[in-house]
């Protein structure tokens, strides 16, 4: 018997011992720096594609650690709900926004739709939304830049452009993108609007930003717009959208 209790305690100062080394994987200058080296690179270089969102892995291992420890469910719920407000804070210095929990919110929701919109798909939901608003306001764009001068150009872009598309405006809208861009940049758009376009008007998805999530300075002029002024980035960001256009809208009459 004595055999027995004492194994049974060398197991479990062995099973606290590798719980508290895999909690403690999940600190805060861990956090930081992975965060801080991704959102460095969203300035540096785009990728379109969407670079993967560590709160999927971080929720797996939790899951997994309630599997194993049963026994320590509240130190592990204690950590995951510690983990998830970090990346939240963190991504608020870096983005200036104001995060206002409440009593019946998913943390995790919360931390993985954050950490989606601000650094997962940064780059590809900004060639979404100037894909969009291309698309959507043709007409609007075609006569706010006084489009119609360039109706009889026969350039090879413009004549390539209209073999592209049955719509004509957007044809030269797209040959002339870099002007189109630039004009975009200078409208006004709340950030409830940019969100209905990057989650396509998800009722449940855009709720999780207003209800917990408030930008301090204007989110579109601070951020998006900035964007467009980079020079790192600026030519892949017309490039993306242009193939993005052509992708969803080729040989498509959009009136």
């Amino acid at each position: 018997m004595g055999s027995f209790l004492q194994n049974s305690r060398a197991y479990n100062i062995k099973a606290e011992t590798e719980l508290a080394v895999i909690l403690s994987h999940f600190d805060e200058s861990y956090i930081y720096n992975v965060i801080d080296d991704n959102i460095n690179m969203l300035n540096q270089q785009f990728n379109s594609v969407p670079m993967p969102n560590i709160t999927n892995s971080f929720e797996d291992n939790f899951k997994a650690l309630h599997l194993h420890y049963p026994e320590k469910r509240e130190e592990i719920i204690q950590t995951r709900y510690d983990t998830y407000y970090q990346i939240i804070d963190m991504l608020s210095k870096k983005f200036q926004f104001e995060f206002r929990p409440s009593d019946d919110m998913d943390i995790y929701t919360v931390a993985y739709y954050t950490y989606d919109f601000f650094l997962a798909k940064y780059h590809a939901f900004i060639v979404k939304f100037l894909t969009h608003v291309i698309g959507t306001q043709c007409e609007v764009l075609y006569n706010a830049l006084g489009m119609e001068q360039f109706k009889k150009n026969k350039d090879i872009s413009t004549s390539a452009n209209k073999q592209l598309y049955k719509n004509q405006h957007l044809a030269i809208l797209c040959s002339n993108i870099d002007m189109v861009c630039t004009y975009i940049k200078d409208m006004d758009f709340s950030m409830e609007q940019i969100l209905n376009i990057c989650y396509d008007n998800n009722y449940t998805t855009v709720s999780v930003f207003l209800q917990h999530i408030f930008p301090i300075y204007d989110f579109y002029k601070t951020y998006y717009a900035t964007l467009l002024y980079n020079e790192a980035l600026h030519s892949d960001i017309i490039a993306c959208t242009q193939w993005e256009i052509q992708r969803r809208y080729s040989n498509v009459s959009l009136v």
